[in-house]
């Protein structure tokens, strides 16, 4: 994507940012994991199928079913 100053940067789709900010466990507190994920599965938008591929990809899979097991 074009950033407004015209300089490429990479962008991410939703469900990879989840699984990133839940990889970063130890970096990320649960006052930012549990609203994001709860804004998610509140979502229209939401690709469930997508977010268990890129968690198994990641290596995530037991903490985003966590999650969504409690919100969905």
């Amino acid at each position: 994507m074009v950033s407004p100053a015209g300089n490429m940067i990479r962008v991410y789709d939703l469900e990879r940012t989840l699984c990133d900010i839940v990889r970063g466990n130890n970096r990320y507190d649960i006052q930012i994991v549990l609203p994001a994920m709860r804004q998610y599965a509140e979502s229209r938008d939401k690709d469930i199928h997508k977010l268990t591929e890129y968690a198994k990809k990641l290596r995530v899979l037991p903490i985003i079913h966590n999650y969504m097991e409690i919100l969905l």
